[in-house]
């Protein structure tokens, strides 16, 4: 099964994990540092996956399925 397009199983999406949307550019990869500084949110997380919103075939952000 999938959820915001993100599989469920053995180390993908777990409880905890958050869906981050950030702008294309720079382009994000797995295994980047996303540090998020205010609200309930805050604090250091990785990036486990990520899927692009493309219009045409430009993406114009990053969905991104982060851990702590």
């Amino acid at each position: 099964t999938s959820a915001l397009g993100f599989k469920f199983g053995v180390d993908l999406v777990k409880t905890g994990d958050v869906s981050v949307m950030v702008p294309a550019s720079p382009k994000p990869v797995a295994l980047d540092r996303l540090t998020i500084l205010k609200g309930d949110l805050a604090g250091a997380y990785t990036v486990m996956d990520l899927k692009p919103q493309m219009v045409g075939a430009d993406a114009v952000s990053y969905t991104l399925l982060v851990r702590r």
